[in-house]
């Protein structure tokens, strides 16, 4: 077994090489954390989890935000944060050390640590598969955290250190705190964000693919050409990913086929009054499986691929899809199941799986896979609309959830990613996206209507 004994002079040595750099730890002191971020070229990808169980420093929290660093901060209210890992890439081989050291002077070098290297890559990617789950699931580091953690680390009503550090972490969870599974999909909608303090130098969808929808932008023929540069971003994307599709068995997933609705419209003229409010990349039936559906209020044959007519109901926008799409403050990833009025043949088939014991059993189980950050989505336009996060949720809650469908609204089961998230940056998007239609597709293959 590889065992280090000093930790500090093995990154000494292989820090300098690292070509990206991912650190989670329960207590880091600015001494270490500086004598450490002086090591790693400032221009490679790196990214932190920290803990606030522990007196980490101030000036640590206030760097990471001050210099636009991809950090997380991890504040849960039923859990102490306490790992120590370390993972390094060198460009074509990983190593990580899962250790007993903190990022301090004590964890370096005073104290007596041992820490576990690991050159194994399917060690390490099921490190990097707990580090990704543990980042989405943490806070951002936003000026209001860094108030708060700064008064309460002076407060001086509390003269014991014991006590006043118990004060100090309880105040803190209360007001940033979530339960377990609570995400952080719920954690953005639940505050303003700017995403402009974001640094974006490593990301796929830089800020201006984000300001392309700000409010005073979604209903106006001018900001077409800023809508035009998020979809050239999509078809990207598309050149990226279509061609693995197999690979990751998601074989009946297909992209329209006139290549101009491989995305969603960006000229408002064309979609005028709805606004723009989003742009996605969406796969779905083929033009084959589509031409066998009838209407089923009329029961005549309909046109096919009529995807100029919405209510068209044998158009590829009015059955299922797995989605990638991108909107002001997030980018998501989702099994779309249907638009007001749309899909009905899907959705008539989600009805007769939930009457059914063992189709509702199998249902349940492809939800139970999905991470603790999906959610399932009810959208009633300008009136109402409701969050179900599956892993909070018992399986009589997500039934009687799924069950509330009544054919008018937008339906939606997937998770979203703030804008700096390291798991869309431009070197992880895809396989991002690869992953998640993989978890994604049973639910696709399941729900859909088969003729």
């Amino acid at each position: 077994m590889p065992l280090i004994y000093n930790l500090k002079e093995e990154l000494d040595v292989i820090l300098p090489k690292a070509t990206d750099v991912k650190i989670a730890v329960a207590l880091a002191k600015y001494t270490a954390f500086n004598n450490l971020r002086n090591l790693i070229k400032p221009s490679i990808p790196q990214s932190y989890i920290l803990g606030i169980d522990l007196p980490t420093d101030y000036e640590v929290f206030e760097t990471l935000f001050k210099e636009k660093v991809n950090s997380r901060v991890y504040i849960y209210t039923d859990k102490v944060f306490h790992p120590k890992v370390y993972i390094l890439e060198l460009g074509k081989t990983l190593t990580a050390y899962i250790s007993s050291a903190n990022l301090t002077d004590a964890g370096f070098v005073r104290n007596e640590e041992v820490t576990y290297k690991t050159e194994n890559d399917e060690e390490i990617k099921n490190l990097i598969e707990w580090y990704n789950q543990l980042y989405n699931e943490s806070n951002i580091i936003d000026e209001n955290f860094l108030k708060k953690y700064k008064e309460r680390n002076k407060d001086k009503k509390i003269e014991d250190a014991e006590n006043k550090r118990t004060f100090f972490i309880n105040g803190l969870k209360n007001e940033f705190g979530k339960s377990h599974y609570k995400d952080m999909d719920e954690y953005l909608r639940e505050q303003e964000i700017d995403i402009t303090k974001f640094n974006y130098s490593d990301q796929f969808f830089k800020l201006e693919h984000y300001l392309a929808f700000e409010d005073h932008k979604i209903k106006n023929v001018k900001f077409n050409d800023e809508r035009h540069a998020v979809v050239q971003k999509f078809l990207e994307l598309h050149e990226a990913i279509y061609n693995q599709f197999k690979s990751y068995s998601l074989n009946s997933l297909n992209a329209h086929y006139k290549p101009r609705y491989i995305t969603s419209l960006f000229d408002f003229a064309q979609t005028d009054p709805r606004a723009l409010t989003s742009i996605w990349l969406h796969y779905g039936k083929s033009k084959k499986e589509l031409d066998m559906f009838e209407d089923p209020n009329e029961k005549r044959e309909l046109r096919r691929y009529n995807d100029n007519n919405e209510d068209d109901q044998g158009s590829f926008i009015n059955h299922i899809r797995i989605q990638c799409y991108l909107r002001k403050n997030c980018f998501g990833i989702s099994l779309f199941i249907g638009k007001p009025n749309g899909s009905l043949w899907d959705r008539d088939n989600l009805r007769k799986i939930l009457k059914n014991t063992e189709d509702r059993k199998k249902l349940l189980d492809i939800l139970r896979e999905l991470n603790g950050d999906y959610w399932i989505n009810y959208y009633w336009p300008n009136t109402e609309e409701k969050y179900l996060f599956i892993h909070k949720s018992t399986e009589e809650q997500i039934i009687k959830f799924l069950q509330i469908d009544d054919d008018g609204s937008y339906f939606s089961i997937g998770k979203e990613f703030s804008p700096d998230n390291f798991l869309i940056s431009t070197k992880n998007i895809s396989q991002t996206i690869l992953k998640e239609f993989q978890l994604l597709y049973p639910l696709y293959e399941l729900i859909k209507k088969n003729i």
